[in-house]
């Protein structure tokens, strides 16, 4: 995302982190937390909203 110009350096670093854990904790909230009696259909409207969030963290200006 660096490379084309869509993220700032800056968020860089270490960014992996912050999307390791959106989608693990996402996932952990599915599996065995309150997300569980969620439809399938709810459950992905909500990961897409965390996602895009996440990318809008990501690919903010500074």
């Amino acid at each position: 995302m660096t490379r084309a110009g869509v993220m700032a350096p800056v968020r860089r670093t270490d960014a992996e982190w912050s999307c390791w854990s959106t989608v693990h904790g996402l996932a952990e909230l599915r599996v065995h937390g309150p997300l569980q009696a969620l439809s399938g259909e709810e459950a992905v409207r909500l990961a897409r909203l965390a996602l895009d969030t996440l990318i809008l963290g990501l690919t903010a200006k500074s």
